[in-house]
């Protein structure tokens, strides 16, 4: 009797084994089917996306072919297309304004393209869209004052700036206007900003130095030659020391614009 009642008790524990691993082999299985179902419903997502992009990409290349920016913002938009991806797409297309009313918040990228693709003058006439914050706005004002050299506004946000490319133009600004103090003072905040770009306008404030030379140079070199050799016969000496002065000018501009591209290079414009 004992013997029967153990072997029952082994057999019962036997079959809970086996309906347990049954369970969770049913349970196992399940969760695989889950897990299916999600990859299949995300190849689905990312099938349908692709087919979205496919559907409208020919509609988008027309649109930009015949530079009807609002029609194929549209259908970017249609397409799923990220804002950060209609800002490159403008942008590839020069279409700056377009850009802005895409996003705003990309205000100091797109400045950057204009000034790469020399159309930095286009900033003066760019208006914002209503969405834009009021940081972006006071940041579109400097960016404007900044092509049109107005002093007052630079001196005057100079010490607020902290943007190494706003503050890299505004020193270039300067330096255009020969304004040597004032973007020697933006390169020194730069320098705890950003060293390359730093560096950069330095390289740029020596070439500006070395251009003046040449140009002084010059100026003697004519004025030596303008020089009545009947009455001043030390003419041909002077003539001579001013062409010594300005070849000698000259090579340091060379040596000033070698450094500039080397800075220019490292800052990556």
């Amino acid at each position: 009797q004992e013997v029967e009642t153990a072997q029952q008790k082994t057999k019962q524990r036997l079959w809970l084994s086996v309906a347990g691993v049954a369970i969770v082999a049913v349970l196992a299985v399940g969760l695989v089917h889950k897990s299916d179902e999600r990859q299949y419903q995300s190849l689905a997502n990312q099938n349908q996306a692709q087919v979205t992009r496919l559907k409208y990409s020919g509609q988008i290349q027309t649109a930009l072919n015949d530079q009807k920016w609002s029609e194929a913002q549209k259908d970017m938009k249609r397409a799923g297309y990220p804002s950060a991806k209609q800002v490159s797409v403008f942008l590839k297309h020069r279409q700056y304004q377009q850009a802005l009313n895409v996003d705003p918040s990309q205000l100091n990228k797109i400045v950057n393209a204009a000034y790469a693709n020399q159309d930095s003058s286009q900033v003066a006439d760019w208006q914002l869209p209503t969405k834009a914050t009021s940081k972006q706005k006071d940041q579109l004002k400097l960016e404007k004052a900044i092509v049109n050299y107005d002093t007052n506004t630079l001196n005057n946000q100079l010490s607020f700036t902290t943007n190494a490319d706003v503050l890299l133009r505004m020193g270039q600004a300067f330096l255009a206007h020969n304004d040597t103090q004032d973007a020697q003072t933006v390169q020194t905040k730069l320098a705890g900003v950003n060293s390359p770009k730093a560096k950069y306008l330095k390289a740029l404030l020596s070439l500006n130095s070395a251009k003046n030379e040449v140009s002084d140079a010059q100026k003697k070199l004519d004025d030596a030659n303008k020089i009545d050799g009947s009455k001043d016969k030390d003419k041909d000496k002077k003539v001579d020391s001013a062409k010594s002065d300005l070849k000698n000018a000259q090579s340091d501009q060379s040596a000033a614009q070698k450094q500039v591209d080397q800075a220019k290079h490292k800052v990556g414009d």
